[in-house]
C-alpha cells in the first residue's frame, strides 16, 4: 500500500480543497448578497417615506 499511499493522500488533499474552496465561496456570496438585500430593502423604505 505504500506505493499507493502518496497517491491517496494528494486525492484527499485536492478534493479538501475543492470543497473548501466551493463553500467559503457560497459564504461569501451569501454575505455579499444579504447585503445588497438590505441596501436595497433601505432604499426602499427611503423611496416610499418609511422611517420604520
Amino acid at each position: 500500500m505504500n506505493e499507493h499511499a502518496s497517491f491517496v493522500v494528494i486525492a484527499y488533499a485536492i478534493s479538501f480543497l475543492t470543497i473548501g474552496g466551493v463553500a467559503l465561496r457560497i459564504v461569501l456570496d451569501y454575505r455579499r448578497l444579504r447585503g445588497a438585500l438590505a441596501r436595497f430593502n433601505d432604499s426602499a423604505r427611503a423611496a416610499a417615506g418609511d422611517d420604520a
